[in-house]
């Protein structure tokens, strides 16, 4: 049976399911790992599990330009959803400008 049709069964049989997915998640596997030696991807210079690797994540951590007032370990680096602290200085009619490091 498909994941679709066994969703669709009255039970639900949530194992029967994860194990049909892992199966077609181990062939998709498979396949783009036959697909990849097929197209010798040795021969350019590169070794299955070199296409593989996580690379790293451009950027990193920013310094932090804004604190809280009352609690200046409390910080925020401007970027992102605004904390809730943040927010309701806003709210609270201050700008940014009263919050600096």
């Amino acid at each position: 049976m498909s994941p679709r049709e066994l969703r669709d069964l009255p039970n639900r049989p949530d194992r029967a399911i994860s194990r049909c997915e892992d199966r077609r998640r181990r062939e998709a596997i498979r396949t783009v790992e036959s697909t990849a030696r097929a197209n010798t991807a040795r021969a350019r210079g590169f070794d299955l599990p070199d296409l593989f690797k996580a690379t790293p994540r451009k950027g990193g951590k920013v310094a932090p330009k804004y604190a809280r007032p009352e609690s200046p370990s409390l910080t925020w680096p401007g970027r992102g959803r605004k904390l809730r602290w943040v927010q309701d200085s806003l709210n609270a009619g201050k700008s940014l400008e009263y919050l600096p490091i």
